[in-house]
């Protein structure tokens, strides 16, 4: 199963990769995901599907099974439903775009953005 990316994200994404020094833009939508399911942004308005598939595999990775423990967490669902992918979706969405606000609005410094990424968006 894949995972539709908006065509906004798409398009900014390699940007935002290369600011993060990130090695693959799985991480980055990977931590998109998360803080888009932390703050609950899935009941945003929807998002377009005219961007690239992400396979499951790749962006979730050697960590699937925290992301399926962590989405029934916050969804109270199943990850692999048509409904999760559109949760999915849209939380990746919007949580890249604050990710990539965080990183446009302050100094960049990798381990200092990192922590506070982690602080602010991560952690309970």
């Amino acid at each position: 199963m894949s995972i539709k990316v908006s065509q906004e994200v798409t398009s900014r994404l390699d940007e935002v990769r290369k600011g993060l020094n990130a090695e693959s833009n799985a991480v980055v939508l990977r931590l998109s995901l998360i803080i888009g399911l932390k703050e609950k942004l899935f009941d945003q308005e929807k998002v377009d599907t005219n961007g690239f598939d992400i396979r499951e595999q790749i962006l979730f990775g050697e960590d699937a099974t925290f992301f399926e423990n962590y989405f029934k967490f916050v969804i109270g669902n199943e990850i692999n439903t048509p409904e999760a992918n559109e949760i999915n979706r849209t939380a990746m969405h919007y949580g890249f775009l604050i990710l990539e606000g965080e990183l446009k609005t302050k100094k960049y410094d990798e381990i200092k953005f990192l922590k506070t990424i982690l602080e602010d968006y991560v952690s309970w």
